[in-house]
């Protein structure tokens, strides 16, 4: 369908007209404009989606170490796009036993351009849309299994965070469900990400090497208009 303006009255400025965004089809041979709203934050005006995308980090085992970076989301230095992080969630797999208090993931804000981890590749929901590369996603492992590279990155305020899961007694396969890494509401208002700011996931306390953790993330990209 076409997009089709509609002049309106501007009553809020007394400017004169105003457009509304509708789309343009025909009905039973007649020509009617539709209107139509594109989900995002309303005080984005002047902005529309140019990219969505999802990422999913390889299959990374747990370190024996605190201050575990396992993925970053980074809008960088130049970048004339909004990132809008609308899901961001942590799977665990444990195939060992942990009596002690499971550790803590927390997300928090960073404002410093992550380093040394593994660069991933998004995969678009819409192959019309082009990804911006200055838009990075990074994780902690170069493949499944593989041992944890460094992401480099320092913790900002802790944001959102949660324990994760952990077995007592093993007994089993326990498969665990998505823990969610930002409120849930944020697939509706997302968490906006501007120039030289970003995301980062990190296992707060030392964890056990029979963890094993993949991070999931879908997010926008808005443009100005």
């Amino acid at each position: 369908m076409a997009e089709r303006p509609v002049g309106v009255t501007d009553q809020a400025s007394g400017a004169g007209i105003a457009q509304v965004r509708t789309r343009e089809r025909t009905v039973a041979a007649e020509v009617v404009s539709e209107q139509y709203v594109i989900p995002i934050t309303e005080y984005l005006d002047g902005f529309m989606l140019s990219y969505r995308g999802m990422v999913a980090t390889f299959r990374t085992p747990g370190l024996a170490s605190g201050n575990h970076n396992l993925f970053t989301i980074f809008n960088k230095t130049g970048s004339t796009k909004i990132v809008a992080v609308r899901r961001l969630v942590l799977q665990v797999e444990d195939t060992g036993v942990l009596l002690t208090v499971a550790p803590i993931v927390q997300t928090s804000r960073i404002t410093t351009l992550p380093t040394s981890g593994t660069v991933l590749t998004p995969v678009t929901c819409d192959t019309a849309l082009t990804h911006d590369t200055n838009v990075e996603c990074m994780g902690a492992a170069s493949a499944d299994g593989t041992a944890s590279g460094p992401i480099v990155s320092t913790a900002g305020t802790r944001a959102w965070a949660g324990f994760k899961m952990r077995m007592a007694t093993q007994v089993g396969q326990v498969l665990f469900p998505d823990e969610t890494l930002i409120p849930e509401l944020c697939g509706d208002t997302p968490i906006l990400l501007r120039a030289l700011e970003g995301l980062q996931v990190q296992m707060v306390q030392a964890s056990v090497t029979t963890a094993h953790y993949v991070i999931c993330c879908l997010f926008d990209e808005l443009a100005a208009v």
